[in-house]
C-alpha cells in the first residue's frame, strides 16, 4: 500500500510524512533550530531600563555637587516641579505615591519619611480617590438605560 503522504525511501527504516521529515533534514543533536536567533547575553528592555536608571550622575544642589542615581534625580526634579505648582507634576507624583502604597512596595519607607500631618493628608486623599472611583462605578450600572423625558 503506497500513498503520497507516507512514502518510505530505500535505506530508511521509518515512514516519511507529515511531522516525520527525512533523517538527513532533521535537526542534528546539539544544533539550534534557530541559529541566527537572539544572541546570548543580550538584555531585554526591563534590564536596560534598570541599569540606566541605576547609573549615577553629578548634580549641583546649592553650592555643592553630589553623585546620585538617575532615578533619584528624576524623582527630585518631579518633586521640585510639583512644589513649584506644576499641576501635571503634582498629579504624576500623587499617582506614583498611590501606586506604591497599593502594592505595598516602599509603603513602610514612605511612612518613615512622612510626618503625621503629611500621612493624614495622604490618607485623606486616598480615601477621596477611592470614594470618587466607587461613585463612578455605581453611577454606570450595566443594563441601566435612561428613559427619554
Amino acid at each position: 500500500m503506497s500513498d503520497a503522504k507516507s512514502k518510505q525511501r530505500p535505506g530508511e527504516d521509518f515512514e516519511v510524512g507529515y511531522g516525520k521529515p527525512p533523517k538527513h533534514t532533521q535537526f542534528k543533536p546539539g544544533r539550534s533550530g534557530n541559529p541566527k536567533g537572539r544572541p546570548k547575553g543580550t538584555k531585554n528592555l526591563k534590564t536596560d531600563l534598570r541599569e540606566e536608571l541605576a547609573e549615577t550622575i553629578d548634580i549641583r544642589e546649592g553650592d555643592r555637587s553630589r553623585r546620585i542615581s538617575k532615578q533619584r534625580a528624576m524623582v527630585k526634579a518631579l518633586t521640585n516641579r510639583a512644589i513649584k505648582g506644576d499641576a501635571r507634576a503634582s498629579s504624576l507624583l500623587a499617582s506614583l505615591t498611590l501606586r506604591l502604597l497599593e502594592t505595598g512596595e516602599g509603603a513602610s519607607e514612605l511612612e518613615d519619611v512622612l510626618g503625621p500631618d503629611e500621612q493624614a493628608i495622604l490618607n485623606h486623599y486616598v480615601e477621596r480617590m477611592q470614594r470618587r472611583q466607587a461613585n463612578r462605578v455605581s453611577e454606570v450600572q450595566p443594563g441601566d438605560e435612561k428613559e427619554p423625558t
